[in-house]
C-alpha cells in the first residue's frame, strides 16, 4: 500500500528547522533492511509556493546520517529562488516551483482530530496524510478528516513514524 506524507511549512524551515528535517525524511524511509519504496514525502514551503518532493522508489544514494541529508537540503534552498518549473535535486527527489497546495484529499494531522484508530481500518488505497510542522495550515488547504495520532501532540517525525507503523500492522 502506498502511503503520502505532505508537511506544510514555511521556506524559512528549511535553514532553521534542519535537524528536523532530516528526522522526517529518516522516519518516512528508513526501514532497518533498506527504504520504504512505498512512501512519498512532500514539503509543501507555503509562503515561496514550492513542493519538495521525496519518492520512496526512486531514491539512491541517499544516507540516513543527518550531515548528508543537511547537504541535500542545502542544495534543495540554493534552487528555490530559481525554481519556476520541476528541478530534479538528486535521485529520487526533485523541486516543483509555482505550486499551489490545492484540494487535497486526505487526513490532516491535528491534536483535536478523531482518533486514528476509529479511522485506520477504514482507510482505503493509498492514504495521505497532510502534518502541518506548524499549527496553522494555509488557507488554500481543503478542509479534510482531522485525525489524532497519538494523546498528546508530538513532532512531524514522531508522528511519521507512528503512522508508518500502524499502516504496517494493518496491511502486512
Amino acid at each position: 500500500m502506498k502511503r503520502r506524507f505532505i508537511v506544510v511549512m514555511g521556506s524559512q524551515d528549511l535553514s532553521s528547522r534542519r535537524p528536523l528535517l532530516t528526522r522526517i525524511i529518516s522516519s518516512s524511509f528508513y526501514l532497518s533492511h533498506g527504504i520504504r519504496r512505498d512512501v512519498t514525502l512532500e514539503f509543501y514551503l507555503w509562503d515561496a509556493k514550492r513542493r519538495i518532493v521525496f519518492q520512496g522508489g526512486s531514491l539512491k544514494h541517499v544516507h540516513v546520517d543527518e550531515a548528508s541529508l543537511i547537504g541535500i537540503i542545502r542544495k534543495i534552498e540554493a534552487r528555490i529562488p530559481v525554481a519556476s518549473r520541476k528541478i530534479k535535486i538528486h535521485d529520487g527527489i526533485t523541486l516543483e516551483g509555482s505550486v499551489e497546495f490545492g484540494d487535497e484529499p486526505g487526513f490532516i494531522i491535528d491534536e483535536h482530530g478523531t482518533p486514528l484508530e476509529l479511522v485506520i481500518s477504514k482507510i482505503t488505497g493509498s492514504p495521505v496524510f497532510i502534518i502541518p510542522l506548524h499549527n496553522t495550515l494555509p488557507n488554500d488547504v481543503r478542509e479534510n478528516q482531522r485525525v489524532k495520532v497519538t494523546s498528546k501532540p508530538k513532532q512531524p517525525d514522531v508522528v511519521i513514524a507512528i503512522l508508518n507503523m500502524k499502516l504496517d500492522r494493518l496491511y502486512l
